[in-house]
């Protein structure tokens, strides 16, 4: 699958604005995380900022705003993962139908 030029800014943007995991951008993008690690190596993408490297358990701990959006960011991909499964549940079971 070919990615847009649009699609690799915001992967680039969520890596090194958000300090997004290449996995997890990978999984949004539908492709292989090596494709992402490798097209960021390619363009020289920079390092996360240092706020997203910091151990998770330290950023929900802390009373600043990042360790509130990042609660925040946890919680609503907790949520979409769940409404995920269920869509999937409900489309198998109307197939069964």
């Amino acid at each position: 699958m070919q990615l847009t030029q649009k699609q690799w800014a915001e992967a680039r943007r969520l890596r090194e604005a958000d300090g997004i995991a290449i996995t997890e951008i990978a999984a949004r993008l539908g492709v292989h995380r090596e494709t992402v690690r490798r097209h960021a190596e390619a363009d020289g993408w920079a390092a996360p900022r240092a706020t997203a490297r910091l151990p998770r358990s330290a950023l929900l701990r802390s009373n600043s705003v990042v360790g509130r959006r990042q609660l925040i960011k946890r919680l609503y991909k907790a949520m979409d993962t769940k409404l995920r499964l269920m869509e999937r549940r409900m489309e198998a079971q109307m197939t069964n139908l």
